[in-house]
């Protein structure tokens, strides 16, 4: 049981971070874009 909850919180996590870093590459891509 611990396991199982382990797990998803791991996996929870990382695919908050994922979503995090795509957030942050998609508003560095506006900046540039902005600039031009």
């Amino acid at each position: 049981m611990y396991n199982v909850k382990n797990y998803k919180i791991c996996t929870y996590t990382r695919l908050t971070s994922r979503m995090l870093d795509v957030k942050k590459k998609s508003n560095k891509n506006t900046k540039e874009y902005a600039k031009s």
